[in-house]
Order: C-alpha cells, then structure tokens, then sequence
C-alpha cells in the first residue's frame, strides 16, 4: 500500500522485547517495546509474540526499501559510529573527534532535524565548495561547484534532552580503555559479546551539557551534525572532555540516568508488575484476565492477582 508523504505524522519503531537491538535503543524516540497482547473481548492480557518487529531485524524479512526501515537502521549506524569515535584514547590536548558517513538519506536527516524544530533549535544553512574529479580519455578533469550546508550543534544545557531522544540515554559518554572480543572459535553465524563496567581508576570522555567544566566558550563541549543533501555526506564532530575523578565521573552517569542516587530506592506505595519476565514461585506469568482476576502460569496452573501481589510482599 502506497502513503503519500505528506499523510504521514509521524513514525513509531515497535520491537519485541527479546530483540537484541532494543539494547542499543534505550532512550531513543519513537522507539517502542511490546511483550504482550490484549484481548478485550475477554479483558486479558497474553504475554506473547504476536506480531513482527518493525522494522523488522532478520535480514530475510527486511524490507530494504521501506524508509523508515532506512531510518532505524541509519540511525543506529550513526550512533554506532559516534560511540566507536568517543571511545577514543587520544591525548590530543583538542579533545575533538570527528567521522563521516557517506549516502545519508535525506529522509533520515530530515527525521533528524523535525525533532529539532519541535525543541526550538535552529537549523543552519549555508554553502560550500563540492569537489569532483574523474578521468576522461587521457584527460583528469577536477570540477568545483557550491552546494548547500545544513548544520546544527548540540551543546547547550536544553539541547541535552534532544540529544537523548535522537541518541539514547548514553549520548556523549565515552570510554577509554579497550576491551577484548575474540571471535576465536566461534561458529559463522555466531554473535560473540564482551564487557567491561565503568569503574574507579578509568577515565571516560564526555560531553557535559551540564556541570562545572562547562565553560562560556562552547568549544569545550558540542556535537555538530553537518549534512550536504547534494552529496548524501553526514560528517559529526564531537568535542568531549575528559574526566578522571570520581566524583565528577558519577554526576555525570547520573545525569545520563545511568547510576541513581543512593537513595532513590524507596519501598513506599511498591508496585507489582505482571509483566512476562515476573515469576511467581518459579514460573513465569502467562496471561492475566483482568476481568476475574486470574493469573495463569507457564506451567498451567491459575492464581490471582491478589496472590502474586502477596507473594512479592513476602519476599520485600
């Protein structure tokens, strides 16, 4: 079926909650995950798979044509790029990394900047000079012409939401130590995984947004996206600094909502999910019928709503 561009409002990413990718996506916008189905006919939930991700994450399913199958997949690229580039160890007294990322689509990069008009933040344009070369005959011809430069900087304390939304939660974290991921016999289609958590001693790279380092010079820290549509030529610079202390390290995870507070634990008015990971006496939930308040188990036995609620204070 065929949408005309202009009928579309907006774009929705829905994943299965056992897709690996959703690890990569936490924070980004229009990104959903789903684990269950509702029926109101009966009032109940099942916790199952009941549709395909979109888009879709095998390759024999992929829809290599769809635009906003371009867009998610882009997107992740893009951010994948970045954060190879932040994990730099360079001791460049700059603190500057930049990459480039070639046939970026225009449907992608306006994806990009229709967050940026709902947030207030300008877009720049302006031009530059686009070189081309190739051989004709027993002649190489080089060709100069001036095409358009589209442009903005993430680097203030209000844009850091919208770097968020665009890049997930760990947008401008870097880190700099390596670690090691040998595919060493592993099968051909095998996925190999290592990791490594942040820790006392290590020193990270980070754009601020907020904190004491910030300075009135907004060189110390910035993401710049430049775009020429001409072209199809994404190139991101991202300023960053670096920080040893601990301290300081710590505001800044925390910023990012990757470590709480010590004290944000609170048992006050707990809630009980029944979601499809939460196990009841060693078997996951099923199906919960909200109309008698039945529970239904993976090993096919039924409680109540009131009984796993019981179960878990027990356990507090």
């Amino acid at each position: 079926m065929n949408v005309p561009v202009n009928s579309i409002l907006g774009l929705a990413f829905v994943l299965y909650e056992d897709e690996p990718v959703l690890r990569q996506t936490e924070g980004m916008q229009h990104v959903y995950k789903v684990s269950s189905l509702y029926k109101s006919k009966s009032n109940t939930v099942h916790h199952c798979r009941s549709f395909r991700s979109f888009p879709s994450t095998e390759h024999s399913l992929s829809l290599t044509s769809c635009f906003p199958s371009n867009i998610f997949k882009q997107l992740l690229r893009l951010k994948s790029k970045m954060q190879q580039a932040l994990n730099t160890r360079s001791v460049r007294s700059n603190n500057s990394v930049t990459i480039s990322v070639d046939n970026f689509s225009t449907s992608t990069w306006e994806y990009i900047t229709s967050s940026l008009h709902r947030h207030g933040i300008n877009l720049s344009r302006s031009t530059t000079v686009i070189k081309s070369a190739f051989m004709e005959r027993d002649s190489y011809v080089v060709q100069k012409f001036r095409g358009e430069l589209f442009s903005f900087e993430l680097t203030l304390p209000n844009h850091f939401h919208v770097a968020q939304l665009l890049f997930g939660i760990t947008v401008g974290l870097g880190v700099r130590f390596i670690v090691p991921c040998s595919m060493r016999g592993a099968d051909h289609n095998e996925t190999v995984e290592s990791s490594r958590v942040i820790s006392h001693g290590d020193i990270i790279n980070v754009v601020p947004f907020f904190g004491d380092r910030i300075q009135n010079d907004s060189l110390e820290r910035a993401i710049i996206l430049r775009y020429i549509p001409i072209t199809g030529v994404l190139s991101v610079t991202i300023r960053f600094i670096r920080v040893h202390d601990v301290n300081e390290m710590q505001f800044y995870l925390q910023q990012r909502g990757i470590l709480q507070p010590d004290d944000i634990s609170n048992n006050d008015g707990a809630a009980f999910p029944l979601h499809s990971d939460v196990e009841v006496h060693g078997k996951k939930i099923i199906s919960v019928c909200f109309t008698n308040s039945i529970v239904t188990l993976s090993d096919g036995s039924n409680c109540t709503i009131a009984d796993v609620i019981n179960y878990y204070r027990n356990l507090i």
